[in-house]
């Protein structure tokens, strides 16, 4: 928001907000995750590399992950969240009484916001390079829908294209731009100073 005299920077925190807010950002991320999620996937056996067709609930739930998005909206807002955030997060929801889920038993597909998502670490890592699963650094993963959820990690892909930092999530790749990014903040604060002092007459 620019409606303060102090000058708005990029940082972790606000990089998927100002890359849903800002044009100069928007543009070209929304561009690239358009084009990825309009791609047409198949589901190939790994072993003998033959196109699989889905049945069952996996059928149903690549035609409608959740009850409000489609399985392209669901690559768009991954590939927007990996490109701005530098964090995806997609949740497999599935009862909480079985010990085993399949892929069979999942309710529902959803894309965690990651501005409002954080990963809990473990109180006590030993040495985490010799760790077998996320779940020996990550307790749980803590988000905001409606209400606040506390997921255990087993049900959330998580994917960070730079890697992760000592906090368990991932930094923005729009870092290698920021110096460019807080430019054009300059620019519309500058500008908005403007129009806010002088009215009409800016």
């Amino acid at each position: 928001s620019f409606g303060n005299d102090k000058l708005v920077k990029f940082k972790q925190k606000n990089a998927y907000e100002l890359s849903r807010t800002v044009a100069e950002i928007f543009i070209p991320i929304d561009a690239i995750a358009e084009r990825v999620s309009s791609v047409k996937y198949d589901i190939v056996d790994k072993d003998t590399n033959n196109v699989i067709t889905p049945t069952g609930n996996l059928k149903l739930k690549l035609e409608t992950p959740n009850p409000i998005d489609t399985l392209p909206d669901l690559i768009y807002q991954m590939m927007f969240a990996k490109l701005a955030d530098g964090n995806s997060y997609v949740y497999t929801k599935t009862p909480d009484s079985i010990v085993n889920p399949t892929v069979d038993n999942i309710t529902n597909i959803w894309n965690l916001d990651p501005s409002r998502t954080k990963a809990i670490l473990k109180k006590n890592i030993s040495n985490p390079f010799l760790m077998k699963s996320v779940t020996d650094l990550i307790d749980y993963y803590r988000t905001f829908f409606f209400v606040e959820h506390d997921i255990k990690p087993r049900y959330v892909l998580h994917r960070t294209p730079l890697g992760i930092t000592s906090s368990g999530m991932g930094l923005s790749p729009l870092f290698a731009c920021e110096k460019n990014i807080n430019n054009i903040l300059a620019v519309y604060q500058a500008r908005y100073n403007v129009y806010a002092k002088n009215g009409t007459a800016g």
